[in-house]
């Protein structure tokens, strides 16, 4: 779930881009995500604290030309994530290299 779930209770397309971040990043982590909450709502209100501060080495897991793109997805600011169009251009130029 998001983080502005529980910042503002509310919630629009860029909470996908967060999943989608959250799935990219579970992909190179054997299938866990980030953070892990259990349902527990308690964690959630923790992990997104520490969203503020995105720690690069839990990052280095993912291939280093996608890290930057994995942090803005998970930002804790809704504004600050790319939306489909920029990660698809941003795909795109990999490609093409």
């Amino acid at each position: 779930m998001a983080p502005e779930y529980h910042l503002t209770k509310s919630y629009d397309t860029q909470a996908d881009m967060f999943s989608l971040g959250m799935i990219i990043y579970a992909l190179y982590n054997h299938g866990k995500t980030y953070y892990e909450c259990h349902e527990n709502y308690s964690t959630f209100i923790k992990m997104c604290e520490e969203l503020k501060s995105i720690n690069m080495t839990k990052l280095s897991i993912l291939p280093s030309e996608v890290q930057d793109h994995v942090k803005m997805l998970l930002s804790i600011k809704p504004e600050l994530r790319p939306d489909a169009g920029q990660l698809a251009k941003v795909k795109k130029k990999y490609l093409d290299s």
